[in-house]
């Protein structure tokens, strides 16, 4: 366990360890960072005890199933604003959350691949966190794939050439997140069936 710590620590993770197990034998880890927006970002995973691949599946899960608009709803006050130290404005608490995810992403992929090294996520890989050859799929349905994440590909690339139009970035980052979720998608179907 203390490799996943030491890896977690180096993406800028603080974390606390529970050596207490509960009444099924699971201990829990508390990890915290803070948001790109500075909030305290943190959450809790049981598994069982000195059981790696338990630890990262949990995590797993906890990545798959964390909805970064449920998230924000925690983080805004009747008026629709943000309260207890989140942004102000809606929409930069919903963005937060979904940088809040990416990090755990990108927690996700680094533990899975010490959890299952014959089995790793690749970062990014043509779009998706997984190599194409975990994913139980035929050559069309690669290539399918390949089609979606490239036309994202080339919509980002036109919008980075609309130099003098206020709504590049904004297209761009729209892009971006839409990518994001069709991949997440992708990797949930696709994973599912393995």
């Amino acid at each position: 366990m203390n490799d996943f710590l030491k890896l977690a620590d180096d993406l800028g993770w603080s974390y606390n360890v529970s050596d207490t197990p509960n009444e099924r034998g699971e201990v829990c880890v508390e990890l915290e960072k803070h948001s790109p927006q500075d909030q305290d970002f943190i959450f809790y995973i049981w598994f069982e005890t000195d059981n790696e691949c338990d630890f990262s599946d949990k995590l797993e899960e906890y990545w798959r199933g964390f909805d970064p608009s449920e998230e924000a709803i925690n983080w805004v006050g009747p008026d629709g604003h943000g309260i207890n130290g989140a942004p102000y404005d809606l929409q930069d608490i919903i963005n937060d959350m979904v940088d809040c995810k990416e990090m755990l992403r990108e927690l996700v992929v680094k533990f899975h691949n010490q959890a299952y090294p014959r089995k790793k996520f690749d970062n990014y890989n043509n779009g998706l966190t997984c190599r194409f050859d975990c994913y139980d799929s035929n050559d069309d349905e690669m290539q399918a794939i390949r089609n979606i994440l490239t036309s994202f590909e080339n919509a980002r690339t036109y919008a980075s050439g609309l130099y003098s139009n206020p709504i590049r970035w904004e297209l761009d980052e729209m892009i971006g997140r839409f990518k994001n979720i069709v991949r997440d998608k992708i990797e949930i179907g696709f994973t599912n069936r393995v």
